[in-house]
């Protein structure tokens, strides 16, 4: 079996420390997976497997899924252990649940059999890339706190390197949010800041609740002379979470996104 590998460019770390430091960024070959390639893969490995039959059971499976976590069970399978989870503090124990305060959401942790695969991945450094766009961390407007959570409606900062939209008014450039089932949803309200290290968009306020991909796609280069050939794609690396109220923050403000291309 061929051994797979990962190709990796070294990007400085965005926070500041004591000690000037690179993370790695795995460069991807395109942008994140989605049910209709799952599709796809299975029916080029089982050509006798009706592409609507397995999209019929990948939906019931996801449903399952979701069944179990919201009735409070976790679930395991080959390669992640699924389980609910509530995120925030209570101030007594007769302290009742707050959705501005907490928030109910899952964890995927990777099994035995997961790590033991990815550790025998080769890792390919390309060496520093420079002019690498990364997504440093996302901020609510309406605290100024780094977070996951994002409310339709509101306005988010993205902060980062060389993250501009640009050219801003081409078709097909902007901001982004990535549904689970790879449904896309554009800004469309104009961006109220556009600068190579900040971004401020209003969240589109008919957003569905529940969690996503922000996606940069711009033609940027931080010469600022040119424009690249094709459109890049940046996407940060933590999920953000759709839902009401004002999220309890909790983002780790370090695990930026790294552009492809």
């Amino acid at each position: 079996m061929h051994q797979k590998s990962f190709n990796v460019h070294l990007s400085e770390n965005y926070f500041s420390t004591p000690k000037k430091t690179y993370s790695a960024n795995i460069v991807s070959p395109g942008p994140t997976r989605n049910q209709d390639d799952m599709v796809q893969k299975i029916f080029g490995i089982r050509t006798d497997f009706d592409p609507v039959t397995i999209r019929a059971i990948l939906t019931m499976a996801s449903q399952c899924l979701a069944d179990y976590l919201t009735d409070g069970f976790s679930y395991q399978d080959e390669n992640f252990r699924y389980s609910p989870v509530i995120h925030g503090a209570w101030d007594s124990p007769t302290s009742l649940f707050d959705k501005n305060i907490h928030k109910i959401g899952a964890t995927a942790t990777p099994t035995v059999k997961l790590r033991k695969t990815l550790e025998e991945i080769n890792i390919n450094i390309l060496g520093e890339k420079h002019g690498t766009s990364i997504i440093g961390r996302i901020i609510d407007q309406s605290t100024g706190a780094a977070a996951d959570h994002i409310v339709p409606g509101e306005y988010i900062r993205i902060e980062g390197k060389n993250i501009r939209i640009f050219p801003e008014d081409e078709a097909g450039l902007g901001v982004f949010f990535v549904s689970e089932t790879g449904t896309v949803t554009p800004v469309t309200h104009r961006l109220t800041t556009n600068t190579p290290s900040k971004i401020e968009a209003q969240v589109p306020p008919t957003l569905p609740y529940g969690d996503y991909t922000l996606r940069l796609i711009s033609r940027y280069v931080a010469s600022g002379t040119t424009t690249l050939n094709e459109p890049r794609i940046i996407e940060y690396r933590n999920p953000l979470t759709a839902s009401a109220g004002s999220g309890s923050g909790g983002g780790n403000g370090g695990g930026g996104g790294g552009g492809i291309g």
